[in-house]
């Protein structure tokens, strides 16, 4: 009976042994994948920082239609004042890369004149104060089709 039972705790030893060697395996995986991200990532972000460079001397215009509303819509927009941003995060107690983002903003090289519906007013008025666009605005009368005589 005793050879069984250190065959038993044998071959419990060797169950515990090849988890704790797998479980070590799939950390270096993990901990290799990460790496690897960190790096293409930081490589993302440095490839964006040059790019933001050469965008913000350029300063680009956009010939593209823009649209601002269903029914509004504008041309010849600048490209300008971009930048990257590379967030990190903790992964396996190593501060990493999470994401990376690349925000610009746009503007006109004079000031534009945008028609609107009524219904659609409020709403863009909304979206041009929380992106703080400067804007003024003026509501016109609804003409009721008949004319002074």
């Amino acid at each position: 009976m005793g050879q069984r039972r250190s065959a038993a705790l044998d071959l419990l030893k060797q169950k515990v042994a090849g988890r704790d060697s797998a479980a070590g395996t799939d950390q270096a995986k993990k901990a290799e994948a990460a790496a690897r991200i960190d790096e293409r990532l930081r490589a993302a972000y440095r490839y964006l920082s040059e790019f933001t460079n050469m965008l913000n001397d350029a300063n680009p215009v956009s010939d593209a239609m823009q649209g601002v509303s269903s029914s509004a819509s504008a041309r010849a927009m600048i490209l300008a004042r971009a930048s990257p941003t590379c967030a990190r995060a903790e992964v396996e107690r190593t501060s990493r890369a999470d994401f990376v983002t690349f925000k610009y903003k746009v503007r006109f090289p004079q000031p534009v004149k945008l028609d609107a519906t009524a219904a659609e007013a409020p709403r863009i008025l909304e979206r041009l104060k929380a992106m703080g666009v400067k804007h003024e605005h003026s509501a016109k009368k609804p003409s009721s089709g008949m004319r002074p005589m």
